[in-house]
């Protein structure tokens, strides 16, 4: 008679702020993923190195900063999309590491050549 139900209101206050929010959301995500990088991608063949997390020790005279910071390289043996099961070359495994944690192995021999400064 005249005006609508209370409760009808409130559920239209409540579905503009979702959809509201839902707007939001994703500028904030197009604009926080613009210079983002995809993610690397292994397949079972590749090498990959491990970061290693070495820790200085005064007693045993090991410096952090002249130990290596990459172990390996490792075949992968197993993958998912964000962790990979590392093994040998003799099949034994190493363990699962993080994608974060991995970093394509690329042997001295093919490395590109630094560029010439003139």
């Amino acid at each position: 008679m005249g005006s609508a139900h209370p409760g009808n209101q409130f559920v239209n206050v409540l579905r503009d702020a979702r959809d509201k929010s839902d707007c939001e959301r994703d500028t904030r995500k197009t604009v926080g993923n613009k210079h983002r990088r995809p993610a690397t991608e292994y397949n079972p063949v590749d090498l990959v190195l491990i970061k290693g997390q070495v820790l200085s020790d005064s007693k045993k005279h090991e410096s952090s900063k002249l130990t290596p910071k990459w172990n390996g390289p490792y075949k992968i043996k197993r993958v998912s999309k964000t962790a990979y099961l590392l093994e040998y070359d003799n099949e034994e495994e190493v363990g699962q590491y993080h994608l974060s944690d991995t970093k394509r192995f690329i042997p001295r021999g093919e490395q590109a050549a630094p560029a010439a400064v003139f």
